[in-house]
């Protein structure tokens, strides 16, 4: 009796403390969790906003006319406050129809002018939990080099709310749809295959190969749209910033934030590009494979 005591008594103590190995295990978990529910956050996003461009379920002229919601008020209304309601974007659209294009490009092109008021605030929200991944790595859950990290992140929310959230334009423009279809096609793609990873097995060979192949056209895409997007949001009153326009107030804080943003973007780019070319090398070209998490 006094032998079953002491043993459930040891056990009791054992455990009062959890293990490196279990802690490791119930993080690994968690990532897992956390990059699944990732890549189907941007599946949504993809799917939804491929729906809306190529209009299979009917509603694009619904939403087009119905006006976007922006992230903020979408979250308010989420919190069961009341949400600000934008004005139509269906004069854009017709704008945007005016373009020289093909026919049968000119409708999606133009239902591409609308994708913001059928997923923008879902952009917006799936985005900024992206901000649990600076989180991964300062815990050390994640190998990765935090301002890398912290600096890849942060360009993407300054995206989603210095940028689209503050320009009616940059909303109601096709390049925003390019820039979520891209940003869609990346993630899900990412995700996957750090998925993969942690569930401690070998990706399919294709996926690896997308892995480090498919930024040679999204992030063209991507980047492009993104740099547009910033452009456009400028102030058109004072496209050059300077003494009188700050005096006049032409210019505002965000302003010259997203004028650093198109300066800086060329660079960057180049950066990030080289940077997934030497990648690529290593791990298609012969080099040792590496291991994402």
């Amino acid at each position: 009796m006094s032998s079953k005591a002491t043993t459930r008594s040891s056990s009791s103590r054992g455990n009062s403390k959890t293990s490196p190995a279990a802690k490791n295990d119930l993080a690994n978990k968690y990532l897992i969790l956390y990059n699944v529910a990732s890549g189907l956050a941007w599946a949504y996003v993809l799917v939804f906003a491929l729906i809306h461009i190529t209009n299979i379920d009917g509603r694009a002229a619904q939403v087009a006319s119905s006006g976007p919601v922006t992230a903020s008020s979408y979250v308010g209304k989420l919190l069961s406050s009341s949400a600000s309601f934008l004005r139509s974007a269906s004069s854009v659209t017709k704008a945007h129809s005016r373009w020289w294009l093909p026919g049968f490009l000119q409708a999606p092109v133009a239902r591409m002018a609308t994708v913001y008021g059928r997923v923008g605030p879902q952009v917006a929200l799936v985005q900024s939990f992206a901000v649990l991944e600076v989180v991964h790595v300062a815990l050390g859950l994640v190998r990765s080099s935090l301002p890398t990290t912290a600096m890849q992140v942060t360009s993407r929310l300054l995206l989603v709310w210095a940028v689209v959230e503050q320009s009616a334009t940059a909303r109601a423009n096709p390049a925003f749809a390019s820039m979520i279809i891209a940003w869609s096609f990346s993630e899900i793609i990412r995700y996957s295959f750090y998925t993969f990873n942690l569930l401690g097995l070998q990706p399919p060979q294709w996926l690896v190969w997308i892995r480090y192949s498919a930024f040679y056209v999204l992030y063209p895409i991507g980047a492009g749209s993104e740099w547009f997007l910033t452009w456009i949001s400028l102030p058109n009153s004072s496209p050059i910033p300077g003494f009188r326009s700050w005096y006049q107030g032409a210019w505002g804080f965000l302003d010259y934030l997203r004028g650093i943003m198109v300066l800086v973007w060329a660079p960057a780019l180049y950066v990030l590009f080289t940077y997934m070319m030497g990648q690529r090398r290593k791990v298609l070209g012969g080099g040792r494979k590496l291991k994402d998490n």
